[in-house]
């Protein structure tokens, strides 16, 4: 017995000194042991703009979260605002307190009040952030029990609006009348449909009205004249306000992309419905040749007509390395069509 216990010991001895139990072939514990341990989280990068709802259907709320660091520690800028087809509220923000999990989740509770009617209260989010989507369960603290869900995308250099426009993006949109499928990609192209959408939207906003009683107010006529949608009331509506027209053989053409001469007729044509007076000036693109000529006259106008809030043109130019062009045939994106938008609100209000 005591000849197998030796033989034994020898064997153990013997891997012992080839290290074949070892994970890790330094010395140090402590760092083996931080490396299997770290909670995952630690390694998530919270900081940043969510853009998305919260609520189902026509109880849906816009909802744009900054989180960011305060004395190292994680705080969120808070923004609710309404959107079209959704639930009538008024604009709020607050600033809450973060926590991380470590089993990924994030909880976000409301504590400052910045602006806040008396109808509403402060809120929680509580989920997961995971592939840049942060979704879970909201809750008015005024009504704990009464939870909603929520579902924010982490906005990224891929998703989100570019440096010069992000400040006039965010507060267009808390403006509450750009519709949520344009409060992603906005490097993508905008069609036809979604266009008509966001502009006769914008229109409402500046007239302070819904659809309804802007189609009784303007006398309108709402018939199906197009194949290709369905009643659709915003187009049917611009199309009688003659701010559009459809292909011809009764095709409105609504998953097209639209092109930024194009754009300029809708535009120039909602300009010329409300009679709106603007000031001759000049404007000199190094591309002018390639606007076409049913579009030329409208292009000059949206050139010219200048926003009394932001003091742009309805529609700039682009920068083609040191040349400042139209693009008209270049499609126009999500972005430069919710700049637009604003602009055109400050023109109809002023």
């Amino acid at each position: 017995m005591k000849k197998i216990i030796t033989i034994f010991m020898a064997i153990l001895l013997i891997l012992s000194s080839q290290n074949i139990f070892a994970t890790n072939k330094t010395d140090d514990v402590d760092a083996v042991t931080s490396v299997t341990y770290e909670p995952t989280v630690l390694k998530t990068d919270i900081l940043g703009n969510y853009l998305g709802y919260m609520g189902d259907n026509e109880e849906r709320i816009g909802v744009l979260i900054k989180i960011y660091q305060d004395n190292k520690k994680d705080k969120a800028l808070v923004n609710t605002y309404p959107v079209p087809g959704g639930k009538i509220v008024d604009s709020s923000k607050f600033i809450c307190d973060v926590f991380k999990k470590a089993d990924l989740s994030i909880e976000i509770y409301g504590k400052d009040i910045l602006l806040m009617d008396s109808k509403s209260s402060l809120i929680n989010f509580i989920g997961r952030l995971e592939n840049n989507i942060f979704k879970g369960n909201a809750n008015y603290i005024k009504d704990a029990e009464n939870m909603l869900p929520f579902k924010l995308i982490k906005e990224t250099k891929e998703t989100g609006p570019s440096s010069w426009a992000q400040s006039q993006i965010y507060s267009t949109i808390s403006d509450g009348y750009v519709p949520l499928k344009l409060q992603e990609n906005f490097y993508e192209n905008i069609n036809r449909r979604d266009f008509i959408h966001l502009i006769m939207n914008c229109i409402l906003k500046a007239k302070d009205m819904d659809i309804d009683e802007f189609i009784d107010k303007e006398k309108l006529e709402i018939e199906s004249y197009f194949k290709d949608i369905s009643d659709d009331k915003l187009i049917l509506a611009a199309y009688d306000m003659n701010i559009i027209k459809g292909y011809g053989n009764e095709q409105f053409g609504p998953d097209d992309y639209l092109t930024r001469e194009q754009a300029a007729v809708i535009l120039s044509n909602a300009i010329y419905y409300f009679k709106i007076e603007h000031k001759e000036r000049e404007f000199n693109y190094k591309d002018q040749e390639n606007i076409s000529n049913w579009a030329k006259r409208d292009v000059k106008l949206v050139s010219q007509i200048e926003d009394p809030i932001s003091k742009n043109n309805l529609m700039e130019g682009v920068k083609d390395k040191d040349q400042i062009i139209f693009a008209p045939l270049g499609n126009l994106t999500i972005e430069q069509a919710i700049i637009i938008s604003a602009r055109l609100k400050g023109i109809l209000k002023n």
